[in-house]
């Protein structure tokens, strides 16, 4: 049986996708978020851009061969959402 950590991050990953497709067209696969998530933790092909929280942080990190604006969760270490340029002008 899963715990409410496994289905909050779950959640996280069906919410991504989701607004992926919603913002930007495409389609990204769960190896496309766990390699951005890789990334962002060793710091390759990704920029901090801001510190949002304690836990949430606003990068800029290659998916699919182009950089998104993503929020991640260094607590759950999965990526929460994405967001267009102008939606991640007003976090900076």
């Amino acid at each position: 049986m899963g715990t409410l950590k496994d289905s909050k991050r779950e959640c996280c990953i069906i919410h991504v996708k989701k607004r992926f497709r919603e913002r930007f067209g495409i389609t990204i696969t769960d190896k496309d978020i766990a390699d951005a998530v890789a990334d962002i933790q060793v710091g390759y092909n990704a920029v901090a851009l801001k510190k949002q929280s304690v836990n949430r942080t606003l990068f800029s990190v290659k998916i699919q061969g182009n950089y998104y604006n993503v929020i991640y969760d260094k607590k759950r270490k999965v990526i929460v959402t994405v967001l267009l340029d102008e939606m991640a002008d007003t976090h900076i």
